[in-house]
Formats: C-alpha cells, structure tokens, sequence
C-alpha cells in the first residue's frame, strides 16, 4: 500500500501531487513497543512464561473446559486464552 513505485499512495500521487502517508499511529505504537521488549530481558522472559502457559492450555480441549469450570466455581468473568502475538 505504501510503496514507492506501485504503491497506493505513490499511485495516487500521480492525480494529486500534495497528497502525504501518514502510518496508522496505533500500529507505530505497537511496533515500537514490540521493539522495547526485546531490550528487556525480564519482559521476554515473561512473554515466554505466557506463552507456553496458553499454549498448554490451547492445545487441550480438556484443559480448556478445566478452565471454564475454575471461572464459573469462582464467579469470574469467562476469559479465553489467546495465541500471543509480538505486537500485542
């Protein structure tokens, strides 16, 4: 979408000559923060922790249905877990 040559916006520029890309200033933000956790040994080491933590509890429906149970005997809020992703 933003490329140089093919690009949307080089193509629009094309017709519009004072058109400007402005990068979705959210998805900065997240790629910036991403960018901060790998400076931080403890932080990556946590996100690890998490990690394999979900992914023990994705990978089993009876686990997931072991979770459930814990949330209703507790009157939680029902929570799933998510697959982690670096920019989150």
């Amino acid at each position: 979408m933003t490329g140089t040559s093919n690009g949307f916006i080089s193509l629009l520029g094309i017709f519009s000559p004072y058109i400007f890309n402005v990068h979705c200033i959210n998805h900065r933000l997240a790629l910036a923060a991403s960018d901060v956790n790998i400076d931080l040994p403890y932080l990556v080491e946590y996100i690890e922790l998490f990690s394999d933590i979900s992914s023990f509890l994705r990978k089993s429906t009876k686990r997931t249905h072991l979770l459930k149970q814990y949330q209703l005997t507790l009157e939680e809020p029902e929570v799933k877990i998510l697959k982690m992703c670096p920019t989150r």
